[in-house]
């Protein structure tokens, strides 16, 4: 008896979530009650900025301190949740059926660590959309069923890929 397996689409999720931006401040500094070299009053507490000048001089030192200045704007908007890291995630429910068992299952790709603030926020929904066709044609589904799957999505711009974080 010849088995019969197909593959069929279900549902397409798109969302962006807030990621958990525990490690932000490995990208900015750190957050100290005591002054130190380079620090940069925040507040009550200082920051030290990951970018130090000090030891510069001329231009180098001058960039090194925008840098830094740039550097304690973003830590502030953070802390005032005017900024954050999102994540972008697509989910894919699909059905297997073989013979006449079916089974159900998802499959997830994301991206961490993308700037809220970032004006090209939509095409990492596109990049995800992209990757997971390829994936699923690699494991058996038609072109014409992936086109029709994503054929909603292919008419929209990256702009209009751009949702509201949760």
């Amino acid at each position: 008896m010849e088995k019969e397996a197909k593959l069929r689409i279900v549902d397409i999720f798109l969302k962006y979530e807030i990621d958990d931006d525990s490690y932000m401040l490995n990208d900015y500094g750190k957050l100290s009650d005591h002054w130190e070299t380079n620090a940069l009053k925040l507040g009550q507490h200082w920051l030290i900025p990951i970018q130090k000048w000090h030891d510069l001089k001329g231009k180098e030192r001058r960039d090194a301190y925008r840098y830094a200045n740039e550097d304690k704007k973003r830590v502030e908007d953070w802390l005032d949740n005017k900024w954050y890291y999102v994540r972008a995630i697509i989910k894919i429910d699909l059905e297997i059926r073989i013979n006449k068992e079916s089974l159900s299952t998802s499959i997830y790709e994301s991206v961490w660590g993308i700037e809220s603030d970032d004006p090209d926020i939509g095409c990492y929904h596109r990049v995800l959309l992209n990757e997971t066709r390829k994936r699923l044609s690699n494991i058996g589904f038609s072109m014409l069923e992936l086109d029709a799957a994503f054929e909603k999505y292919a008419k929209l711009s990256d702009k209009e890929l751009q949702w509201e974080v949760t």
